[in-house]
């Protein structure tokens, strides 16, 4: 459960496509009126240290007795062949990386768990919560809440990011960053100031954040070697006009720099030629890992 290999999350992903509609097949057997579980949403809480209780849960991956009952969009009523006392755990499902075709369940969300007792045609409501799993390593966050960033703009970057406390723009607290770009800036690029040791074994790698923009906005990682820097961007994020949250998987990139001793976080864009002011607003990065 710590690690989420290639091959894992292959598996979890044909998983959650095949069953996000009830197999017939869990209809077979001497049960032939279900009971029902109804869950209207998952929430999630953090602790003072783990930073922002902001998510983005739209999916409940339900297993009764050790197996997977289906992976459901929320809110839902499903169907389960069981009656009786019986073990449910409920797992918060993401899409992975903004994508609706890779929804997953978030392996650093600790799942929730219930015995409870099933009638058939009854429907058995759950309000399930979940929070990090305790070995989750906080790698890098930035809220902005200290009055400071620990994002600088690269060689370059035409512009910087800077703090806002608008009440109109920020996020949630008293700050988020905000980038600018008006017709005399034509390219933005922040990293983080500190690098970082992560892991190239397959382990899972995450970057939670929230955003804004009306012009898109890159993020990626940047690899320091022993004689040189790679650069690789992760994904373009497109323009909203809410703010939105985002769970992106670092996991193949950084697989992917062999030769990389410690890496950055960046963010990038280039301001579209059909933007007059290009306004890019961040808040609440974490860079996640297992201990």
């Amino acid at each position: 459960m710590n690690q989420f290999t290639r091959k894992r999350l292959s598996i979890l992903l044909l998983s959650s496509a095949l069953s996000v509609l009830v197999s017939c097949d869990k209809f077979k057997g001497d049960q032939t009126i279900p009971s029902y579980i109804h869950i209207e949403k998952i929430s999630f809480t953090t602790t003072d240290t783990q930073g922002t209780a902001s998510s983005k849960i739209t999916d409940a991956w339900v297993y009764a007795d050790g197996e997977l009952i289906g992976a459901f969009e929320l809110p839902v009523t499903l169907p389960i062949l069981k009656e009786g006392k019986h073990k449910l755990m409920i797992q918060a499902g993401i899409k992975m990386n903004g994508i609706a075709s890779t929804r997953i369940y978030y392996p650093f969300y600790k799942p929730a768990e219930y015995e409870v007792t099933l009638y058939r045609d009854s429907v058995i409501t759950l309000s399930p919560s979940v929070i990090y799993y305790d070995n989750v390593k906080f790698v890098w966050m930035e809220s902005f809440e200290n009055g400071g960033s620990s994002l600088e703009k690269t060689s370059k970057s035409d512009t910087s990011l800077v703090l806002t406390s608008d009440h109109q723009l920020v996020f949630e607290g008293t700050y988020s960053g905000l980038i600018n770009m008006g017709d005399s800036v034509l390219l933005f690029e922040a990293a983080t100031m500190n690098s970082y040791s992560l892991p190239k074994n397959g382990a899972s790698i995450f970057l939670e954040m929230n955003y804004k923009t009306n012009n898109p906005l890159t993020v990626g990682v940047m690899g320091i070697g022993a004689s040189q820097t790679f650069q690789e961007p992760c994904m373009v994020l497109n323009p909203t006009e809410t703010w939105k949250k985002i769970y992106i998987n670092l996991t193949p990139t950084v697989d992917e720099m062999t030769t990389a001793l410690e890496f950055k976080i960046f963010i990038g864009a280039v301001k579209s030629e059909d933007v007059d002011q290009a306004q890019i607003l961040v808040d609440n990065f974490k860079l996640l890992r297992f201990q």
